[in-house]
């Protein structure tokens, strides 16, 4: 039944997707716009037909109106693309506009772009280094995540908003936080908070990592998938793993700290852990934290609660 209810839920993501990319206002020369302001004449450009293929330039006006918006998956899935040069005047993209774009290698982003929407480019595996303009404030959740190609991803001083998880891939060896960020730093590689205090994502192909002592959250999925690191040593401060923290990460030892509280659902899902010692610190821990970890044969917990 769990199963059924996954198939329709997925057939159901699906039949939205289908919807979100065929509804649109008018269509000029393959592209297809969606009328957001009829008062400012604004419009974003919400999907394409089969005549758009290779490197594109996305259009600035279409029908008298100015293309603001890249509208929600607006190519998603698409292989048709190589290539997008998004010209001035666009200040959003939408969510999953971009993603699983298995052909998408360069795209050239528009100094005044604001917003990047969640997994706006998830799963671009060939896509290369991008850069992102100093205008950008707000890079959604999984926005870069699954881009396989990118070696580096350096995040501009002007982004004071970053979701979950926002950036991975199987090259990614440093993320870069330029200077004058007021809300995010980077240490040891792996993206936090100004404060050093809440760890949002690491480089995936690195295979160590050290933790600054103010560490006290290890946030979503921060090391999913980093399958080259093996041991890991949480400092004392941590008091908490987010939900996927280390999922399908390449573990196969992990020491928690006494004053860790909480393990979130899935945190250590797929990794190959053989023994775990829980803290009695420890309150509370999540659906699945340990589930698939196959070669899991010894936990000890000193907690009494869990």
């Amino acid at each position: 039944m769990i199963h059924l209810f996954k198939i329709l839920a997925v057939a159901a993501v699906c039949m939205v997707a289908s919807l979100t990319v065929s509804a649109y206002d008018f269509e000029v020369d393959g592209f297809q716009y969606t009328i957001l302001s009829e008062a400012e004449k604004t419009c974003e450009v919400s999907g394409h037909d089969e005549s758009i293929s290779g490197d594109i330039a996305i259009p600035q006006q279409a029908n008298g109106y100015a293309v603001t918006a890249i509208g929600e998956s607006f190519g998603i899935f698409s292989d048709a693309l190589t290539g997008v040069e998004i010209l001035k005047g666009v200040t959003v993209i939408g969510n999953r506009a971009f993603s699983n774009m298995r052909n998408l290698r360069n795209v050239v982003l528009p100094e005044g772009l604001i917003s990047i929407g969640s997994s706006a480019f998830e799963g671009c595996v060939v896509l290369e280094n991008i850069k992102i303009p100093n205008s950008v404030t707000a890079i959604g959740d999984y926005a870069f995540s699954g881009c396989d190609a990118f070696t580096m991803f350096v995040i501009p001083a002007g982004v004071t908003t970053i979701g979950k998880a926002v950036v991975g891939g199987r090259n990614l060896e440093e993320i870069v936080v330029e200077s004058g960020n007021p809300n995010f730093a980077t240490y040891d590689g792996g993206l936090y908070d100004k404060d050093l205090t809440v760890f949002n994502s690491f480089p995936t192909n690195k295979a160590t990592v050290e933790f600054p002592e103010t560490v006290v959250t290890i946030g979503f999925g921060a090391f999913s998938y980093c399958i080259n690191l093996t041991s890991v040593t949480l400092p004392k401060s941590v008091r908490t793993l987010e939900e996927r923290a280390f999922s399908f990460a390449g573990l196969t030892s992990i020491s928690l700290p006494e004053g860790l509280s909480f393990i979130g659902d899935m945190a250590f899902q797929g990794t190959y852990l053989t023994s775990v010692t829980l803290p009695a610190s420890l309150v509370e821990i999540g659906f699945e934290a340990f589930y698939w970890c196959q070669s899991l044969s010894s936990v000890t917990s000193l907690a009494i609660t869990p």
